[in-house]
């Protein structure tokens, strides 16, 4: 079945108490990292297993694991990898910039700005302005004045597309010239359909881009021929699914518990790539990289 949580974490939750009582043997969800967390502990108590294929957030496998739970998974990478990755790319390539660091007051778009702002700290360098921003009431532009008033030249802004993209657009429109900065989220076409070409330049952190790999042939073609294009955590979702078939095919068992010990001692080649799972549930190689947008496609960048 498939079902909407609306991207509310108070219908997520309500939402996972149904789906435990509907004898289902496994949950591919949430895509929000609010909505995650807020119905991974009903999905976790009741046994039921979990495999979120784009919840970021790092405390999701961590509360898991620290709970005692240990049916709970993600097929993406944890923000405090891209955020780092992140954080090295601008030590090493814009040490001189005054730097802006953003969100969106989300656990996702909130704790991956915090995680590039303390990996930062680390390394000595201190942003010029930490500012919640929201495009309500003038908000962006408020924002995008403080950030020329304080010569800010260099941006990094935690959210998902329809965050980030009205930034771009509000940001080029007031003469901003520096360059921007995001996570995974954003690699999304619906990105470009909002900012259109102040999305040009835009960097970004995720992995490289699963439908041009080999293993992802098949599944793309079969989905394009539905009229769905496998962007984003598309891919990420059907490693789940094709996780899930063949560890219950390992242990010859639909049991949560037991479903989740075959999925931690083997690894899987899927759609995604080859995955194996540390003992937290999280993706042993993320494959994160730095990419830049250009012309409404996105590509690794070059020195990065």
């Amino acid at each position: 079945m498939c079902a909407d949580d609306k991207g509310s974490p108070d219908e997520a939750n309500a939402l996972a108490d149904r789906l435990t009582r509907s004898g289902a043997s496994l949950v591919v969800g949430h895509y929000l990292s609010a909505c995650s967390l807020a119905a991974s502990p009903v999905y976790a108590k009741a046994g039921l297993l979990q495999i979120a294929p784009s919840t970021t957030n790092p405390s999701f496998t961590d509360t898991a694991w620290e709970s005692g739970w240990r049916t709970v998974f993600r097929t993406c990478g944890r923000d405090d990898k891209q955020g780092a990755l992140a954080a090295r790319y601008i030590a090493s390539h814009h040490a001189s910039s005054r730097i802006a660091i953003l969100h969106n007051d989300s656990p996702y778009g909130q704790g991956l700005a915090d995680i590039v702002r303390a990996s930062l700290r680390t390394q000595g360098f201190h942003e010029a302005m930490y500012r919640c921003v929201r495009d309500a009431s003038g908000g962006l532009d408020e924002t995008v004045r403080e950030m020329l008033d304080r010569q800010v030249d260099f941006v990094y802004i935690g959210g998902y597309y329809t965050d980030v993209g009205p930034f771009l657009v509000a940001a080029r429109r007031a003469g901003f010239a520096g360059v921007v900065m995001t996570g995974g989220a954003n690699a999304n076409h619906r990105l470009y359909d909002i900012a259109g070409d102040a999305s040009d330049g835009l960097l970004m952190t995720c992995r490289l881009d699963p439908r041009a790999a080999r293993e992802a042939r098949q599944a793309v073609a079969g989905l394009r021929a539905r009229g769905l294009e496998p962007e984003g955590y598309t891919l990420s979702a059907v490693a789940a699914m094709a996780i899930w078939a063949e560890a219950v095919r390992f242990s010859g068992s639909l049991d949560g518990d037991v479903v989740a010990a075959a999925i931690r001692s083997h690894q899987f080649e899927t759609s995604y790539g080859t995955i194996a799972f540390d003992e937290r549930g999280d993706v042993v190689n993320p494959g994160y990289a730095v990419q830049c947008w250009e012309g409404g496609r996105y590509s690794v960048l070059s020195g990065a």
